[in-house]
């Protein structure tokens, strides 16, 4: 179509000189050549499409009547603001395309020679909020949206953002249909949100995530659950965090939970209490296997004290009470070492590192084992393994 139209014209206009001694020839070939610009700009695909048409419509001569003048001036000014439109559209530059289409909207010189309505349309499309538009409650809203969006940018083009936005997107899909073939912990990482990330983008990776998490966090088989339709990542965290207090795993819940809070970035202090006595009631039971029950019984009275869930409270307070019960001399050990707890925490910072105190007590600020430069925080929140510790 376009080198159909265009070759007429690129034709006609060859002979230009021969119509100039004859004035009925040259306006018959004026009005030819002008009733081809219409077709031929809705038929480009480049601005260089249009060129020679361009400097063709320059070099006729000046028509005598006003109204064909008029026409003239439209076909001209219609081809430079074609060609504009065209040039934004592959820069995809959406404000010089607006600007393109608007000063087209205001000049009414060509309306005798392209109907309104495609550049009507086209003007709809580059101002109105697009992408916010169409149903995202779901991932297969997802995949009709990206197909939307593409063929508007190749109609219309699309600004920086929505091209960088599109290109996200793209690529997320992409990595939903490779998915099975993709390590757990990739996709993780793909689909992890961040900051700077477009809300739509955001909620595209809120979407995925349920697809791998549990896989993921290597739960056991029957925390695997398939995410419902739209189901996004807390919704779906929940559900699993629901089902491990139900079923008394405290490893999974600890994991979700911790999980939960660092790639959400949301851990308020029902959360911390929580983490906390997690994290002291499987330390307890860790070093109570390893025979260290003055330090498993401290965990335990500790885990007691913060916010937890039913089995976690269940199997710190009966462990503690089998220790008071069957080993009443770590009782006795573990006064002993908070009363040298308090004494050292009253104590000023020189003279707790004076000479003949002792400067490194395990459990102490100073512990070689404790955390310090270079360690990893403990915190879901800067600690992105943070649920791998148990």
């Amino acid at each position: 179509m376009v080198r159909s139209v265009l070759l007429g014209a690129a034709w006609m206009l060859a002979a230009a000189p021969a119509w100039a001694a004859d004035g009925a020839a040259v306006e018959n070939v004026r009005a030819m050549l002008l009733a081809k610009v219409g077709p031929a700009c809705l038929a480009a695909k480049t601005p260089g499409d249009l060129e020679t048409l361009a400097l063709k419509l320059e070099q006729l001569p000046p028509a005598t009547d006003p109204a064909s003048q008029a026409r003239q001036r439209g076909a001209i000014f219609l081809v430079s603001r074609w060609s504009d439109y065209l040039t934004a559209l592959r820069a995809e530059d959406n404000a010089a395309t607006v600007k393109a289409l608007e000063d087209l909207i205001e000049n009414t010189d060509w309306l005798s020679l392209m109907p309104r309505s495609p550049v009507l349309e086209r003007y709809q499309q580059a101002t109105e909020t697009r992408w916010v538009d169409y149903p995202l409650d779901s991932l297969e809203d997802f995949d009709v949206a990206i197909v939307k969006l593409r063929d508007f940018q190749s109609k219309y083009g699309l600004s920086r953002d929505g091209v960088e936005k599109a290109k996200r997107l793209e690529r997320l899909q992409g990595i939903r249909r490779r998915m099975a073939d993709l390590p757990a912990a990739q996709v993780e990482a793909a689909c992890r949100p961040e900051l700077e990330d477009d809300p739509d983008v955001t909620t595209y990776k809120m979407m995925l995530l349920p697809l791998v998490a549990a896989t993921y966090l290597d739960l056991p088989e029957g925390f695997r659950l398939p995410p419902k339709k739209g189901e996004v990542t807390f919704a779906y965290l929940q559900r699993l965090l629901d089902l491990a207090a139900k079923k008394g795993e405290m490893v999974v819940y600890w994991r979700v939970l911790a999980y939960r809070a660092g790639v959400l970035r949301d851990c308020p202090a029902w959360t911390t209490a929580r983490l906390t006595a997690l994290d002291k009631t499987l330390s307890g039971l860790k070093k109570e296997g390893d025979s260290q029950l003055m330090g498993a019984l401290g965990d335990y009275l500790e885990a007691l004290q913060q916010a937890g869930i039913p089995a976690q409270v269940a199997v710190s307070g009966e462990h503690a009470r089998q220790i008071i019960e069957t080993h009443p001399e770590v009782v006795d050990q573990l006064a002993a070492t908070r009363q040298q707890e308090m004494v050292r925490s009253r104590m000023g910072f020189g003279d707790r590192f004076a000479p003949g105190n002792p400067r490194v007590m395990s459990g102490f600020p100073g512990d070689s084992g404790s955390s310090g430069p270079g360690n990893p925080p403990d915190s879901p929140l800067q600690n992105p393994d943070y649920w791998k510790k148990y």
